[in-house]
């Protein structure tokens, strides 16, 4: 950012008491996290025109998509928010008939299924998800799709510290692409049982 400033003449100034020096391991986690926000800022009003709806609707309809009959406190832990948040979120759903309530196995508590209506937008919301990160890889050959891929993989598997982190974390993947067995935020919580 202070180069674009720079560029525009606004003076950037550092202070003697901050050396900025520049690293591998430094530049690399910078881009990491620079990756991180592209793909964030490009991805997330994708996914939200693709429901009509922000914020967790579409992780909502995804995750319901790949596991139905969830109950509301579980859907709650997948998208980090609060329980009353979580009905909040589902009546808004319900009322858009894109989420059915149900009697849970037990009878205690509600299970939540999506309509053909949220299924087709749980569809698009993964679309709409896909064409953003094909975009960003288009540029690489298999063998550096690879590469990437086993690095990505490093990465997310050192981020995964429980189930909770796991989840919310794929809270937006197509399982179909990264089965439980090949994805490495599975197999992060399966290492350390």
């Amino acid at each position: 950012m202070w180069r674009a400033l720079a560029r525009r003449g606004i003076d950037i100034h550092m202070h003697d008491a901050y050396t900025y020096t520049v690293t591998t391991n430094l530049r690399t986690a910078n881009l990491i996290g620079a990756l991180a926000v592209a793909v964030t800022d490009q991805m997330a009003p994708a996914v939200d025109s693709a429901t009509g709806r922000g914020a967790m609707a579409p992780a909502a309809l995804v995750t319901l998509h790949h596991s139905p009959d969830l109950w509301i406190g579980e859907l709650a832990r997948v998208l980090g928010l609060t329980h009353p948040g979580t009905v909040r979120l589902v009546d808004r759903l319900e009322a858009d008939g894109l989420v059915v309530r149900r009697a849970a196995s037990d009878g205690r508590a509600v299970a939540l299924r999506l309509s053909p209506a949220g299924q087709q937008a749980a569809r698009r919301v993964l679309a709409a998800r896909a064409e953003v990160l094909e975009r960003a890889l288009s540029g690489f050959t298999a063998a550096e799709t690879r590469q990437l891929t086993s690095f990505v993989a490093r990465i997310l598997g050192a981020l995964t510290t429980d189930v909770d982190v796991a989840d919310h974390t794929c809270r937006l993947c197509d399982e179909r692409a990264c089965p439980a067995a090949t994805c490495p935020v599975e197999q992060a919580i399966i290492d350390e049982r």
